[in-house]
């Protein structure tokens, strides 16, 4: 057995416990299940197995991730090479249940309980450098970590000793990794370049020094990923830096004046705090000829009026991945042209703000079927809001089961089509759908 996921089953466990709880409210009920009780079985369950292990190269487990969990990888996953403790996805979790994992971390909070665990999965015991060989992970080359503030840089200093030891790891997430390259530096000053391929950080309140980007230069020639949310100077010296490089994920919120720079761009991700987009979507167009996938965060979606041809569609000959995250409203007119420049489009995902601006907002089952001509291949549609009204008691998505239908007549490669929780549907419809589906034996995943 070499790979071990176990993604769909935490998400199912999770959702399972989420929803028990809401049904059981009683403020006097005792030995609740939560997720601090899943995590706990889930260990025992693995750990009773870990003889098991030894083979495994790629282990994935999103959620409920603990001290102890990295402390039994490290003890018995010697041929792991990728290993994910991280997952993009809404369900409830540590988020919401911060104060169970807390309590069940063996030492102060649970992000200093698993940075302090980091240290198995390279063979050491903090402040234990005597060993040469490490003992833990040795061939690991991709860690995916839930995101660590890492106020007190142990998860930093855990990574610097690991690029020290780990002469195969490509890519890391979840650690403030500039702190850790810095950090590096002084451990070992004569390593002229390292492997890692990506460079991330979420400095969330701005407290971080700037890192010595001419450094970071030098000892990352293959770097290809940035994903770093810091201060606009520390962001736009970085990214400057590493012209060439396919993968970008910031914040920079005037980046239409420097799309020219990063014109090999392959994936695209923005926080763009609620501004138009419409000159951003025309200069990438133009410049970024590459561009494969496209993710604005916070952006309203409409058509500058300042000149006619801001009109103009922008042209994507190679976007297969539309991301829309949050947008306020989406007009009718900056949408229809947008899609009308999305030829190859495979996947378009819209998730609604929960404070919808219904003035402006034109986003409905007219505004679909007059853009179906343009979702030749396409083959996800997915539009989801985390609450189905918002707090004036308004349909955050006015789609209807008429949307669902145009998409199935229209559309030949459509294979997924969700999430109609949110939507203008009731019960009756989707049942009515899903036998449709039965019957005409459609290969078609419909949530």
């Amino acid at each position: 057995m070499k790979c071990v996921d176990l993604k769909e089953v935490q998400h199912l466990l999770m959702n399972w416990v989420d929803s028990t709880r809401l049904a059981n409210r009683d403020p006097k009920a005792e030995c609740v299940m939560n997720h601090g009780q899943v995590e706990g079985a889930m260990l025992k369950v693995v750990g009773q197995r870990a003889n098991k292990l030894h083979h495994v190269e790629r282990l994935v487990w999103p959620h409920l991730v603990s001290g102890e969990l990295l402390r039994l990888i490290g003890g018995h996953c010697a041929a792991l090479q990728e290993l994910c403790l991280a997952c993009d996805c809404q369900v409830a979790g540590r988020d919401e249940d911060e104060n169970t994992f807390t309590l069940m971390a063996g030492n102060g909070t649970w992000e200093d309980d698993v940075a302090r665990a980091l240290s198995s999965l390279y063979g050491r015991v903090p402040g234990n450098f005597s060993v040469t060989k490490p003992t833990g992970c040795p061939k690991l080359r991709k860690l995916i970590l839930p995101h660590l503030e890492d106020e007190n840089g142990i998860a930093a200093s855990s990574l610097a000793c690991a690029l020290c030891v780990l002469p195969q790891l490509e890519y890391v997430s979840g650690i403030p990794m500039m702190s850790a390259l810095m950090k590096f530096r002084g451990k070992n000053s004569a390593a002229k370049s390292i492997k890692l391929r990506n460079i991330g950080d979420h400095d969330l309140f701005m407290r971080r020094p700037s890192p010595n980007v001419s450094y970071l230069k030098e000892i990352l020639p293959r770097l290809d990923s940035i994903d770093i949310i810091a201060s606009p100077a520390i962001t736009r010296g970085l990214a400057q830096m590493f012209p060439n490089i396919t993968t970008l994920k910031i914040e920079w919120p005037d980046f239409e004046n420097s799309t020219k720079l990063f014109s090999n761009l392959v994936t695209l991700d923005l926080i763009l705090d609620y501004r138009g987009v419409w000159q951003l979507l025309r200069n990438l167009g133009k410049h970024c000829r590459a561009l494969k996938s496209l993710t604005l965060r916070q952006p309203s979606l409409l058509v500058s009026d300042d000149h006619e041809e801001g009109v103009a569609p922008p042209k994507f000959a190679t976007l297969e991945h539309f991301h829309l995250f949050r947008s306020s409203f989406i007009e009718f007119t900056a949408f229809k042209n947008l899609m009308m420049g999305c030829t190859n489009l495979k996947k378009l995902h819209l998730t609604l703000s929960n404070d919808r601006n219904y003035i402006v907002d034109e986003l409905g089952d007219a505004l679909i079927r007059n853009v179906i001509p343009y979702f030749g291949v396409l083959e996800s549609f997915k539009i989801e809001s985390l609450y189905r009204y918002n707090l004036c008691m308004h349909l955050n998505c006015t789609l209807s089961i008429d949307t669902v239908r145009c998409l199935i007549k229209h559309c030949p490669n459509i294979s997924y089509i969700g999430h109609l929780d949110s939507w203008d549907v009731v019960d009756q419809d989707i049942e009515k759908l899903m036998e449709e589906i039965k019957q005409q034996n459609l290969d078609l995943v419909v949530q």
